[in-house]
């Protein structure tokens, strides 16, 4: 399994599907796209971009490794322009703590820091993404706090309030992950919760698998949280069946893919097109919040219609 790159900034992007009024989101690592192609998609219809490049560890500290502040106030000015809102993804750490409790997770500095960089980079809104690692209960037990924190205590540099959402990734319904959310009361704090299929979560015949979609839609909704809060989250790339490699879906097209699959093709498992629109249909059928596409960079340029950006888009 491989973990996310942390040395760079990304950028989540959130556009409204033609169909349905339904929001599909992407990522890409910033440094490969110009300020002028971002702001062009701004132009076709986005409502919402994410700005990786912040991590909260253990003690509650925050760490940002955005390196171009000027660039991100430029996209941020783009943004107003063609009213697109931005959101800062803040990534528990990917590494175990050595150790994780309320004694040591001190809320009053990630408030401050938190606000700087909310300040510094013009958002409206803060993503809590909770990583896996020793850590993970730990992180569902703060959650809640968190929320509460985006939503109440930041501001925007306006004075407006925050809007606060929450990412992870599905895993297998026998995890502890599953008891881990129902205390959390997200609904009461989060306005999107973002459940990813693939790495750090499931990378096997169920990222791909509708039925396993569908099951964790349905045991969300049962743990309490309401539909429209929910989002649908996958990469565009797969993963080798016996190593766990990961191979981007760009990489698997020039070898031969098939755009739209069931999913499966050579020792594979990877999210094409079919997975795309299956997800958009469960999403339209259930009245979901959302589709995201991670690491649209993996993908095939957007205007490619067998990329899996164009098949959340116009399919």
């Amino acid at each position: 399994m491989v973990s996310r790159p942390h040395s760079i900034i990304a950028i989540l992007f959130a556009f409204m599907l033609c169909s349905g009024g339904v929001d599909v989101s992407f990522s890409s690592q910033e440094w490969l796209l110009p300020t002028n192609d971002i702001c062009g998609m701004f132009s076709l219809g986005v409502n919402k971009f994410l700005l990786e490049g912040t991590t909260v560890v253990n003690d509650g500290s925050v760490f940002s490794e955005v390196l171009n502040v000027t660039k991100v106030n430029e996209i941020a000015d783009c943004a107003k322009k063609f009213g697109t809102s931005m959101s800062l993804l803040l990534w528990t750490d990917d590494y175990p703590f050595d150790e994780c409790s309320r004694s040591t997770f001190n809320f009053t500095t990630l408030k401050h820091q938190l606000q700087s960089y909310v300040t510094q980079y013009d958002v409206d809104e803060v993503t809590f993404w909770i990583w896996v690692g020793n850590c993970q209960q730990f992180s569902w037990q703060i959650a809640r706090k968190i929320g509460w924190i985006i939503r109440t205590k930041l501001r925007t540099r306006l004075g407006k309030s925050l809007r606060a959402s929450l990412g992870f990734a599905a895993e297998p319904f026998d995890s502890p992950l599953w008891q881990y959310i129902r205390p959390a009361r997200l609904g009461r704090y989060y306005n999107t919760i973002s459940v990813h299929f693939g790495s750090p979560g499931v990378v096997d015949s169920r990222a791909v698998d509708d039925r396993f979609a569908r099951a964790v839609v349905e045991r969300l909704v049962t743990l309490g949280i309401s539909p429209r809060r929910i989002e649908l989250s996958v990469a565009a790339q797969g993963y080798q069946k016996l190593t766990l490699q990961p191979s981007t879906y760009f990489e698997l097209s020039k070898k031969g893919a098939p755009p739209f699959s069931n999913g499966y093709f050579e020792d594979y498992v990877y999210q094409s097109q079919q997975q795309v629109v299956e997800k958009t249909h469960l999403i339209e059928e259930r009245g979901l919040r959302g589709f995201s596409l991670q690491t649209v960079d993996f993908d095939l340029p957007v205007k490619n219609r067998s990329s899996l950006l164009y098949a959340a888009l116009y399919y």
